[in-house]
């Protein structure tokens, strides 16, 4: 695991394709989805969904509250490869260790709210099996 991260931070303008789970690493251009959001509430949802998401995605979402607020996750799907496409949660500044990685079919993410005003949501998948993705809804709530 922490390879996986050591390699995110060193090379942020690439994006890490994941191969035998972990044995072989190479680097591919980062894909375009994700995007910076503000404002009380909305949605964020990986890239087709409800269908399968791409191989090979690299996505992150960086989702802004006004300060004195915290931003609450709450998931009504998760659907991902299990040890080889990976949700990552870095809680307001601290970017270069994920708080929260997610992974697999079984279960849902619990809820999940932040220390401060601002939550990065990364998403990684490698280049073979796809599934539904995921469905988070965010909100601000008070401190």
């Amino acid at each position: 695991m922490f390879g996986l991260l050591r390699i995110i931070i060193i090379h942020i303008n690439y994006k890490l394709r994941i191969v035998d789970n972990y044995t072989k690493m190479s680097l591919l251009p980062v894909t375009s989805c994700g995007q910076f959001l503000s404002g009380p509430s909305g949605t964020v949802n990986s890239s087709n969904y409800p269908a399968n998401y791409e191989n090979d995605a690299y996505c992150t979402w960086q989702i802004q509250v006004p300060v004195n607020k915290k931003v609450r996750l709450d998931f009504t799907e998760f659907k991902t490869e299990t040890g080889k496409d990976y949700l990552l949660i870095y809680d307001t500044s601290d970017y270069e260790t994920a708080t929260i990685v997610f992974d697999g079919t079984t279960y849902k993410p619990p809820p999940f709210t932040s220390s401060g005003n601002v939550v990065r949501v990364r998403f990684i998948s490698d280049g073979a099996t796809t599934f539904k993705g995921f469905s988070f809804n965010y909100k601000q709530v008070g401190k």
